[in-house]
């Protein structure tokens, strides 16, 4: 297919970019062209990611910073914490693309190469799909949690007029789940016992 010029880059009343009427430099809606990069990347399609994310990265500074901006949000909604430091990969990735000037083949590399890396990453939506649940069912009503007593701690005026003091904080409020036992307890055994003493003293 021949590359046209220019991409087709329209923007919504001068401010924002409406992509269901922009084109890549050759002929493809850039709305459904960064749909196609996500959903490849979902799949696992490496050949396939990198011709529509190269698609985005032909198509001007706006492009671009959208296909960079998809790439990073993917690193939370769809890989999560099933790898966290994808994140960190992505952002240095983006770093080292700008570095390198516009319309140069390493440059363009990059992204590929970020987007081979997000397609090949284990992936989960186990986050993104809780914030979804958790947000119908706050709209619907079925979800109507209190405070937990234990977030009442020293830290607030009011939890401290009824009587939650540092030994409440350290045997309650800090209590960890998924604790690493591999470290040593004296120093929160020498604090408890500190606040105990102090309490006892009032």
């Amino acid at each position: 297919m021949e590359e046209k010029l220019e991409a087709k880059i329209v923007m919504h009343n001068g401010q924002r970019v409406n992509w269901n009427k922009s084109f890549s430099s050759y002929g493809y809606r850039l709305s459904e062209v960064i749909s196609a990069v996500v959903k490849e990347m979902r799949r696992g399609k490496e050949e396939e990611s990198v011709f529509w994310a190269y698609q985005m990265m032909i198509s001007g500074k706006k492009a671009e910073e959208f296909l960079w901006q998809r790439f990073r949000i993917f690193t939370i909604e769809d890989i999560g914490l099933a790898n966290p430091q994808s994140l960190i990969y992505v952002a240095s990735a983006k770093d080292l693309y700008y570095s390198i000037a516009e319309k140069e083949f390493d440059r363009y590399s990059v992204g590929a190469c970020t987007a081979v890396y997000l397609s090949r990453n284990p992936k989960t939506r186990y986050t993104h799909e809780m914030l979804q649940d958790v947000e119908d069912m706050l709209h619907e009503g079925s979800l109507n949690p209190e405070i937990p007593d234990y977030a009442m701690d020293i830290h607030l005026p009011h939890a401290r007029a009824m009587g939650r003091d540092m030994l409440h904080y350290l045997t309650e409020a800090s209590v960890l789940a998924n604790e690493d036992i591999s470290f040593s307890r004296k120093y929160k055994d020498r604090l408890i016992e500190r606040a105990r003493i102090e309490k006892e003293k009032k």
